[in-house]
């Protein structure tokens, strides 16, 4: 059984986090983890309401409504939370400043990528009147 010291202490040798390498598997579940989340914010209909509720909100109504936007937060908090979950291997969590900046890079890409890919993404351009 594991405690809540055990969630918060990522169980790795000795309690030092291993720096092995990040693997492909790693950052394909992050890039699905960020678009998944990103397009849960700001595309679903189960969070509709809380959209709603904030789009007259200055930087937030903005931000839940672009979801490269949404997806830049998401992946800034799943690389600060890596180091407490059990999903990715020892190498994932970001090392240092560069790490978390190349990540987040990493991330902005791809929900872009992703999201113009599906039609979830779009341009200003491409709402110009």
């Amino acid at each position: 059984m594991f405690s809540t010291s055990d969630l918060l202490a990522r169980p790795d040798h000795g309690g030092e986090l291993h720096k092995g390498p990040m693997t492909w598997l790693d950052l394909l579940l992050f890039t699905g983890a960020v678009y998944g989340c990103a397009w849960g914010i700001s595309k679903s209909g189960l969070l509709a309401g809380f959209r709603d509720a904030i789009v007259d909100v200055p930087l937030f109504g903005k931000l839940v409504q672009c979801i490269v936007c949404t997806g830049t937060w998401v992946a800034l908090a799943l690389v600060l939370l890596a180091p407490y979950g059990t999903v990715f291997s020892s190498g994932f969590p970001a090392h240092g400043p560069y790490d978390v900046f190349v990540l987040v890079a990493w991330s902005v890409g791809a929900t872009w990528a992703i999201g113009r890919l599906l039609g979830d993404a779009w341009l200003a351009s491409d709402h110009a009147e």
